[in-house]
């Protein structure tokens, strides 16, 4: 897929969504953001704490300990591995979400606390399946 139509994508959803000011399409096994989306661009490392984050939350310690929460009991292979996730440090709401085709791909968002993170969901799922049918 070409980026640049990716970021046209990127801009749409960040552009509809109430105080969004990042939208950033994620390589997780090659901890790299590969597009983004942003009102102002953020720094290499604001991005790469982005990526770093997003793989704590949805491959690491962060998403291990919060299966043992949500599926406590002896190890099962079934349990579907954490598709999304939510953080909200420093007056800020981090939003990720794992593709479903592709599961080392993520979109992740930066708002305001003020972010309707429901919608954010909803816009950013259709966002990345229009990205999925692409490549």
């Amino acid at each position: 897929m070409a980026y640049g139509c990716m970021t046209d994508q990127l801009d749409t959803v960040r552009e509809a969504l109430p105080g969004c000011s990042v939208v950033a399409f994620a390589d997780l096994s090659a901890g790299l953001v590969l597009c983004v989306s942003a009102t102002r661009r953020p720094a290499q490392e604001v991005l790469d704490r982005l990526c770093d984050m997003a793989n704590d939350l949805l491959n690491g310690a962060a998403a291990q300990s919060a299966v043992r929460v949500l599926h406590p009991g002896p190890d099962d292979p079934a349990v579907a591995p954490v598709d999304r996730a939510i953080a909200m440090p420093a007056g800020q709401s981090y939003l990720f979400l794992r593709s479903a085709s592709d599961p080392v791909e993520a979109l992740c968002c930066i708002g305001s606390t003020a972010m309707d993170l429901g919608a954010a969901e909803t816009a950013l799922r259709q966002t990345l399946a229009g990205i999925e049918a692409q490549t």
